[in-house]
């Protein structure tokens, strides 16, 4: 029986430094996420906007692909939904873009800036429309409700639990065999 035991406790340790060590080594891992660069425009179709990136965002000097794309009707200066063009980032590594707002644009045109290393920025530029008369504009959709917990985040969770259970396993058969041994 106190093999069975001892066995059951090793294995309960085992499991939980098999879930805890793969959430440890990725905890180090940070996503490249993308930097919101500033928009400075009225917003009104035809407008001229400036967005701004900030110093070190880019590879200084580095080409940026710079992608626009609209969830409205597509603009008349977009071949289509999605429109790519090229800038080179300052010696800096920041990055500052110039353009105006297409006459016909419906919605509000997202802007991706990249560098070949991976550096991602991402900006908004509003579009307001007048409403034609009569007609009400209204959300649609659900709300963005909870919270987003990594799978690293579960599995350490898991793994801490199963090294506690492995613990209080190891504790109660020491107490056993403390118990044993004053009593004989």
């Amino acid at each position: 029986m106190r093999k069975l035991t001892k066995a059951l406790a090793a294995m309960a340790l085992i499991a939980g430094a098999v879930f805890a060590v793969p959430a440890a080594a990725n905890a180090a891992y940070v996503p490249n996420t993308p930097t919101t660069c500033t928009t400075s425009t009225s917003g009104a179709p035809g407008a001229s906007f400036t967005i701004s990136c900030p110093v070190g965002e880019f590879t200084p000097g580095a080409t940026l692909t710079i992608t626009y794309s609209s969830t409205g009707a597509v603009p008349a200066t977009f071949v289509a939904a999605t429109s790519t063009t090229t800038a080179t980032a300052a010696a800096d590594g920041s990055a500052t873009l110039s353009g105006t707002i297409p006459a016909n644009a419906t919605a509000n045109i997202n802007v991706t800036l990249a560098d070949p290393a991976g550096n991602v920025a991402t900006a908004v530029i509003p579009v307001t429309t007048a409403a034609a008369a009569g007609t009400t504009t209204g959300t649609s959709g659900l709300a963005t409700t909870g919270t987003y917990i990594s799978l690293a985040t579960v599995w350490g969770a898991v793994g801490i639990i199963a090294l506690g259970g492995g613990f209080v396993l190891v504790r109660q058969l020491n107490r056993k065999r403390e118990g044993a041994q004053t009593n004989a």
